[in-house]
């Protein structure tokens, strides 16, 4: 994806983000059980025929949790599949860097792709797939499966014209 630049209405340069080819997250497969994950605010984690399955326990937001490093200014996708095993509340993907942002959220119960990405502004990443509530109980479950965070660096484009502002309705030279 792309960030474009204005000055004064005219397009000045685009952000295109290429991939390093940097993966943040281990055992996003859940291959080795629950290693390299743990436990966000509440809740139990187990693996069932492969995916990983948070249950609620009476405390609040249960979650699979991952915290990483990350480089500011770097963008960073997020894949994976998730559903809602059992109970009313959606399963939320959200990453917190100083404040909480929601990056996908599902109430299906078919495990459901999802695909988002965030900027990069503080070092430490805490990525959480979790039971959305302040109240889960045992009767709530999510599972999520192939996990992958990548890294994305910015590398500005190449101008295709030089923009040059002009009262004789030219804006290109």
């Amino acid at each position: 994806s792309t960030k474009s630049i204005f000055a004064f209405g005219a397009q000045m340069e685009d952000t295109l983000y290429e991939s390093t080819g940097t993966e943040k997250i281990t055992n996003g497969d859940f291959s080795d059980g629950t290693t390299d994950w743990t436990l966000g605010n509440s809740g139990t984690l187990s693996v069932v025929d492969g995916e990983c399955v948070v249950t609620g326990d009476g405390g609040s937001y249960a979650a699979a949790q991952r915290v990483f490093t990350g480089v500011v200014g770097k963008k960073y996708k997020v894949t994976g599949l998730g559903a809602v095993v059992a109970g009313s509340h959606a399963l939320r993907v959200e990453v917190q860097q100083g404040g909480w942002q929601n990056l996908f959220q599902t109430s299906n119960t078919s495990m459901t792709p999802f695909d988002a990405e965030f900027i990069c502004v503080s070092a430490s990443i805490d990525l959480r797939f979790t039971i959305y509530n302040a109240s889960v109980s045992a009767s709530d479950k999510i599972k999520i499966d192939d996990i992958s965070v990548t890294e994305h660096a910015p590398e500005l484009s190449n101008y295709s014209q030089t923009p040059a502002i002009s009262d004789d309705d030219s804006s290109t030279t």
